[in-house]
């Protein structure tokens, strides 16, 4: 299911017009991404004493509307995909009272090992964790889809 990361837009993420700079959005996504993780019962710290990490491959963003200083942000973020090595989330943003999201994105990640950074098969290695997210994109991706 979905996750909502709530954040109060801080002087220092903005521009001289009060802007949300876009270099802050991937901030954003990794912030409501540890939260979403977390929520399902194991947080990043866990998994990386499991031996286990999971660095960036991808990421995308495409700014709709600017979010501006003291703006309170709503991140929705899902696991869209999952398998033995990789792992992709969606985010949305939207700001308290509006129906259409100031941003979306995405990020792409590979499982691997802490230490060497070779790739794992996660099923294999962590099946719990495998089957944790498994879950998540049964239930952030209805059926119809």
């Amino acid at each position: 299911m979905a996750s909502e990361t709530r954040l109060r837009v801080r002087y220092a993420e903005t521009d001289k017009m009060g802007v949300v700079h876009h270099a802050v959005y991937p901030i954003w996504f990794e912030a409501a991404r540890g939260d979403y993780i977390r929520k399902q019962g194991v947080g990043y710290d866990e998994i990386e004493k499991m031996g286990f990490m999971i660095p960036l491959h991808d990421l995308t963003c495409t700014y709709i509307k600017p979010c501006v200083y003291e703006e309170e942000v709503i991140i929705r973020t899902r696991v869209v995909k999952a398998n033995a090595v990789k792992v992709v989330f969606s985010y949305e943003i939207y700001v308290e009272g509006e129906d259409a999201p100031r941003a979306k994105g995405t990020t792409t990640h590979a499982w691997v090992r802490t230490g060497d950074f070779k790739m794992v098969n996660l099923k294999r290695e962590a099946p719990e964790i495998y089957e944790m997210l498994i879950k998540c994109v049964k239930e952030d991706i209805p059926d119809e889809i």
